[in-house]
């Protein structure tokens, strides 16, 4: 699995990067602290999943879907946000994000959520 994680928080990105790194499904990590990284850095890896935070200085998640919708359609979206609680969840799931999980608590429910769609993928590998 290919992850893209597309946050402004450099801290709370790497963190995530190293802790991905770690599951056995997981091939590669790559950080995005910017919109403009983030959408660069799916343009070339073409990620399995992107894990998209909502709030960027230079805009919001949204933007970064809405640039990025039929550059790379395959690709899961999570949106992790310390504002979960508190955003449109309907307007992201109308581009199809997969889970909108709260950063300061859901760490393990984006865990469980990638080893089960790392799961179904290799499902779909053997129809």
């Amino acid at each position: 699995m290919r992850i893209l994680i597309a946050d402004d928080s450099s801290t709370i990105g790497k963190r995530l990067q190293r802790l991905l790194q770690q599951l056995p499904f997981v091939r590669s990590v790559v950080y995005s602290p910017s919109i403009a990284t983030a959408i660069t850095g799916a343009e070339f890896m073409q990620p399995d999943v992107l894990i998209l935070d909502h709030h960027f200085p230079e805009g919001r998640g949204l933007d970064v879907l809405e640039s990025l919708r039929d550059i790379i359609p395959a690709t899961e979206v999570i949106v992790f946000s310390a504002f979960a609680g508190s955003i449109d969840h309907e307007a992201y799931h109308r581009l199809g994000v997969k889970a909108v999980l709260d950063k300061t608590g859901d760490i393990s429910l984006l865990m469980d959520l990638l080893a089960e769609m790392h799961d179904a993928s290799r499902l779909g590998e053997r129809d």
